[in-house]
This record gives structure tokens, C-alpha cells and sequence, in this order.
């Protein structure tokens, strides 16, 4: 029997309701996502971490755990991509402010 965090889940990406990638292994654990897409566990941490390092394999495993249409996920994963880049970003601009750089 799949866990009841998936309708969840599956309920507030339809409605838009989560943004980012992260938002939703907040509501469902990456180990029992992780079992259900066929995802190794460790694998599905670093790329929830870093979700540009998804491989559409991946992508199409989370939609089918989900029960969702691969379009309907990849606004949440493509979120959560620009504000990593964007934090990076911040980073750098930082570090070159630290060094005496502009």
C-alpha cells in the first residue's frame, strides 16, 4: 500500500501550491520517495540538494511515484533550480566583495 503522503503531495502540485522541490520532502521523506521511484536514497538527497543534477529518468520515476503528469513537476524542480542559481550567484558576488573585487 503507497503511502498517504503522496495524495498529499500529488494534490498541492496540482494546485501549484508547492513552489519549490524541497517543499516536498517536507510533507513525504526522501527514503520512502526514494524506495518508491527506484531512486538510490543517497542519490535522491544530493539531487534534492542540487535538482539540476536530475536526469529525466529520474524526473519520469518521481512523476510515476507521484501519480503525476512529468509537466506538472517540472515548474517545482525548474523553481528550485533558478533559486540555487540565484543563491550561487549572490555567493560569488559576495566572495568578490570579500576579496576587494567588483
Amino acid at each position: 500500500m503507497k503511502d498517504n503522503r503522496y495524495n498529499a503531495v500529488r494534490t498541492l502540485i496540482k494546485a501549484r501550491e508547492i513552489k519549490k522541490f524541497t517543499d516536498i520532502f517536507e510533507i513525504i521523506p526522501v527514503t520512502i520517495v526514494s524506495q518508491d521511484a527506484g531512486i538510490h536514497k543517497n542519490t535522491l538527497y544530493r539531487k534534492v540538494k542540487l535538482p539540476n543534477l536530475l536526469t529525466m529518468d529520474e524526473v519520469l520515476s518521481l512523476a510515476r511515484a507521484f501519480e503525476i503528469e512529468v509537466p506538472e513537476i517540472i515548474p517545482v524542480i525548474v523553481q528550485s533550480i533558478a533559486e540555487n542559481q540565484d543563491k550561487r550567484k549572490g555567493i560569488v558576488k559576495d566572495m568578490k566583495r570579500i576579496n576587494g573585487r567588483s
